[in-house]
C-alpha cells in the first residue's frame, strides 16, 4: 500500500526549538554510562523518560505563512562550504558530512497506544565516493539499568543531497515499511575546518507498506549537531493516531 503525507504549508510541521531544548537538557545532565555491545554509551537516568514523556505539545505544530521555520544554510553555495571545510568528499555530500561516523546512545520512546520505553541505538553514516550517504540504524529495548532486553527497530537507507540545501532520504524498515523523506539541511556553524552546528528537518513524502505491516501514515524527523553529539527526534502518525511525539535520542560519536 502506498500513502502520501502532506508537505504543504498547512500541513503539520515541526517545532525545532522545542526539541533543541529537550536534547540540550539531556546533554546538560551529564548522565551515567552503561555498556551497549562493545561500545560505552551515555545513558540518561530512568526519571528523564518519565519527565519528558509528558512534555507539552509535540512536533505536530501547524505553521502557516511567515511563521514557518526557515532552515536556510549559513553558506550561499556548496562551493563556499567546500572552501571553508577543504573537504575531499563529493561536493554534494559536504553539507551533510557532519553526519558521517558511528553514533551510539540512548533515547526515549512514547506513543498514545503503548507504554513508554527506553532504547539503545547505534547509527552509522558513511560515504563511498558517490554523492550520497549510506545509513544504517540498529536499536534495542533497554531496562532501567541500561541492559539490552530485546532488539527493536532496524533501518537502512540512503541520504541524497539535493539542490538548494534540499535533502532526500530513502529508508527501508524491518517492519515492512519503505519511506521517502524530503527536507532541508542547514549548516549553522563552522570552526577549524569542521562543521560545528547543523540541523536537518525531514517529512515523509511517500510511504509503502507490505500487506501485513501495521498501519503507518508518515512522520517528521529532526536531526541536529549539538555540542558534538547527534540529537534526533521523530513524530509519527500511525494506527489511527495523528502526528505525535514518538522517539527522541542523543547519540555520541564513537568512530
Amino acid at each position: 500500500m502506498v500513502t502520501g503525507f502532506p508537505l504543504g504549508r498547512d500541513a503539520a510541521s515541526t517545532d525545532w526549538s522545542l526539541r533543541v531544548e529537550i536534547l540540550a537538557a539531556m546533554i546538560a545532565r551529564r548522565p551515567s554510562r552503561v555498556r551497549l555491545s562493545t561500545c560505552w554509551m551515555p545513558c540518561s537516568p530512568p526519571q528523564w523518560s518519565l519527565s519528558c514523556s509528558r512534555l507539552p505539545g509535540s512536533l505536530a505544530t501547524s505553521y502557516t505563512g511567515s511563521s514557518r521555520p526557515v532552515l536556510a544554510s549559513t553558506f550561499d553555495s556548496h562551493d563556499g562550504l567546500n572552501s571553508a571545510l577543504a573537504s575531499e568528499l563529493p561536493e554534494a555530500v559536504v553539507p551533510i558530512s557532519w553526519l558521517i561516523g558511528t553514533w551510539v546512545g540512548v533515547g526515549l520512546g512514547t506513543y498514545p497506544t503503548i507504554e513508554d520505553f527506553r532504547f539503545g541505538q547505534e547509527v552509522t553514516f558513511s560515504n563511498d565516493g558517490r554523492p550520497f550517504l549510506h545509513y544504517s540504524s540498529k536499536s534495542w529495548i533497554l531496562d532501567d539499568d541500561g541492559n539490552r532486553v530485546k532488539p527493536a527497530a532496524t533501518e537502512y537507507g540512503f541520504w541524497r543531497p539535493q539542490i538548494d540545501d534540499g535533502l532526500e532520504v530513502l529508508l527501508v524498515h524491518s517492519t515492512g515499511h519503505l519511506e521517502t523523506y524530503l527536507g532541508t539541511n542547514a549548516v549553522t556553524g563552522i570552526a577549524a575546518a569542521a562543521i560545528t552546528g547543523a540541523r536537518c528537518e525531514l517529512k515523509t513524502d511517500v510511504v509503502v507498506r507490505s500487506r501485513n505491516a501495521k498501519e503507518y501514515d508518515g512522520g517528521v524527523r529532526l536531526y541536529g549537531l549539538i555540542e558534538g553529539d547527534l540529537g534526533w527526534a521523530y513524530d509519527m502518525a500511525a494506527v489511527g493516531e495523528p502526528l505525535t511525539n514518538h522517539l527522541s535520542a542523543r547519540l555520541a560519536k564513537v568512530e
